[in-house]
């Protein structure tokens, strides 16, 4: 294997490093930023081991939006993500999830996602205003610029280079060793509720869809397996302060693209994160950087929200799926995440309710037609035999 190619293994591995950095630089998880990359890069090396495959795993998109912009506490992240976990293992060992997924309306998840999308842009935005010194100004200036060669498709070199930026931006601010360990304590009812309420509920259907059904189909892994995978790795890097953790079809897609062919890409980017957390401290890392993070992060995922999608199965947009669509995408950006998922669902509901109602009443006459059938001809049978 030449360097160029080594460079590029390395390249690849490290191609997710984007959903992270949002996250260790967020000023809301400075104590436990080492721990969430620490575990991280342990949690790649220890998959790609054992799946002998380029696996992408990162944190879970809603629950990091979500947290970053309403300031929920690492222990209701935590529990969102114990739930989320625990019920795609259960629903990937009994439940066919293709067609689980395929009830769930594409113009309600769709406008989930960017309407979360949505809410982290302006927290971006936000962070950006409010942090404007001529340091942070210049440093703001070179991340944006350099996070924009991700939207660029001739350049596939910007994840080491981000690393490279980044970390040097966090040894200019502040340079001291951290701890890879924060163990976590849920000590009420009232933390599990809010975390499920608030996070677990809208990250659910996306995990189905993304890190199991469409992972499954990219990788050729069954979904048992990856279900099983994602309860496992989050027990046991959750309590010692990891970030809830799943797989994601576009992220090993984007991973190869970046040049990440084989397993050993993604174990060396692994260590690579493992080493940035034990000696690069985040806690006095640029507040205007981090908005920039948010605002990048936040427009990617207004872009896989968009509205329709190339799937497979879909076959036309109507107007309702449209007005579902927006109405779920400007509830979640305004308010919050479960107040637009119910509002999505109460205007799915009412704009598609017409037709299940057509088909239940369509269903009940053919009932009566055959119903009248059987007994005209039980009638005719038994006046011959007379």
């Amino acid at each position: 294997m030449t360097f160029v190619q080594i460079l590029s293994e390395i390249n690849g591995g490290l191609a997710d490093i984007a959903s992270i950095l949002p996250l260790i630089t967020s000023p809301l998880f400075h104590n436990v930023s080492s721990p969430i990359l620490f575990w991280n890069g342990i949690q790649c090396i220890l998959l790609a081991s054992i799946y002998n495959y380029p696996i992408c795993v990162q944190p879970m998109s809603a629950i990091s939006a979500l947290a970053l912009t309403h300031n929920y506490s690492m222990e209701e992240v935590w529990c969102a993500g114990l739930f989320v976990s625990i019920c795609v293992f259960l629903l990937s060992q009994f439940v066919s999830l293709h067609k689980l997924v395929s009830t769930i309306p594409s113009s309600l998840l769709n406008g989930l996602v960017a309407g979360i999308g949505l809410s982290i842009v302006i927290k971006g935005y936000a962070l950006v205003k409010g942090d404007a010194t001529i340091t942070h100004v210049t440093l703001t200036i070179l991340t944006s610029c350099l996070l924009s060669l991700r939207f660029i498709s001739v350049c596939k070199t910007w994840p080491i280079l981000t690393v490279i930026v980044i970390v040097t931006t966090s040894i200019f601010c502040s340079w001291n060793a951290s701890s890879p360990v924060s163990t976590l304590f849920v000590s009420d009812g009232h933390t599990w509720g809010e975390g499920i309420l608030h996070m677990g509920l809208s990250q659910l259907p996306l995990t189905l869809l993304n890190s199991v059904v469409v992972t499954s189909e990219v990788t050729n892994i069954s979904a048992g397996k990856l279900g099983t995978s994602i309860l496992a790795q989050n027990i046991a890097c959750m309590s010692l302060g990891s970030f809830p953790s799943c797989h994601g079809a576009s992220g090993i897609l984007w991973q190869q693209t970046c040049g990440a062919m084989t397993k050993w890409s993604v174990i060396v980017g692994g260590v690579i994160k493992c080493l940035v957390a034990c000696l690069v401290s985040f806690s006095n890392f640029p507040i205007a950087v981090t908005g920039v993070m948010f605002m990048f992060t936040g427009l990617e995922m207004v872009n896989k929200g968009s509205f329709p999608t190339p799937q497979k199965d879909l076959v036309r947009v109507t107007m309702d799926d449209v007005l579902v669509y927006h109405v779920t995408m400007v509830s979640v950006g305004v308010a919050n995440a479960w107040i637009g998922l119910m509002v999505g669902i109460i205007v799915h509901f009412l704009t598609h309710g017409e037709i299940v109602l057509h088909g239940m009443e369509r269903s009940n006459q053919l009932g009566t037609l055959r119903e009248m059938d059987e007994n005209d001809n039980h009638h005719t049978h038994h006046t011959i035999e007379m």
